[in-house]
């Protein structure tokens, strides 16, 4: 009988990530697998499992079918960086958010282009959102 997830690290991980697969592994109740360079087949196989949850340094992503699935903040980095830099993002000038404003999506998804203009220029003002119900719960480390 096949578990469902498996946890391993990219095929070169440092001693941290490790560490961090083996703490994701005990607070999910799920199998680790010590990657040994060994491929991805190879450790689904060897954990008779369907998915594979890969610990590596920038991100976390899950293994389906042999397709890699991860967050991705889309062009909200990319937005980001550019008010950093001083320029004007057209969302957020058009929607005029101040301190403690709120922002309602209606269009959810991952939140990317939600979250950052209400963090940014509304600090203590509220995201709404109306979405589907998603499968997969984003966690901290976006997946």
């Amino acid at each position: 009988m096949k578990s469902s997830l498996v946890i391993t690290t990219g095929i070169r991980s440092a001693n941290e990530l490790e560490e961090k697969a083996l703490e994701l592994s005990r607070q999910l109740n799920v199998p680790y697998i010590r990657r040994e360079k060994k491929s991805l087949a190879a450790l689904r196989e060897q954990g008779r499992a369907d998915i594979i949850l890969l610990v590596r340094q920038d991100k976390l992503s899950l293994v389906v079918d042999g397709n890699e699935l991860f967050f991705h903040p889309g062009l909200a980095k990319l937005r980001i960086k550019e008010i950093q830099t001083g320029k004007t993002d057209q969302m957020i000038r058009a929607m005029n958010l101040e301190e403690g404003d709120s922002l309602l999506d209606c269009t959810l998804g991952l939140a990317a282009d939600a979250w950052w203009p209400v963090m940014w220029w509304a600090p203590g003002g509220r995201l709404s959102a109306w979405r589907m119900p998603l499968r997969w719960r984003k966690s901290s480390d976006g997946v």
